[in-house]
């Protein structure tokens, strides 16, 4: 039997727009970094990036 670490991250709003702010600062170019991520062309360490973008943005949407 496996044991799987789950660990949860509590977020302010201040929080998830700094830390959004980081994810697009280190990417570049947050349009082709998109379009790479929605094509499937990330590397592992882009695509952990992407999925914790995404969720992010899931949480600051208005």
């Amino acid at each position: 039997m496996s044991v799987v670490d789950v660990r949860t991250t509590v977020h302010t709003r201040e929080n998830a727009v700094a830390r959004r702010e980081e994810i697009l600062a280190k990417v570049g170019d947050p349009a082709a970094f998109r379009r790479r991520g929605e094509a499937f062309e990330l590397n592992a360490e882009e695509l952990a990036l992407y999925s914790e973008l995404l969720d992010l943005e899931y949480l600051l949407d208005d």
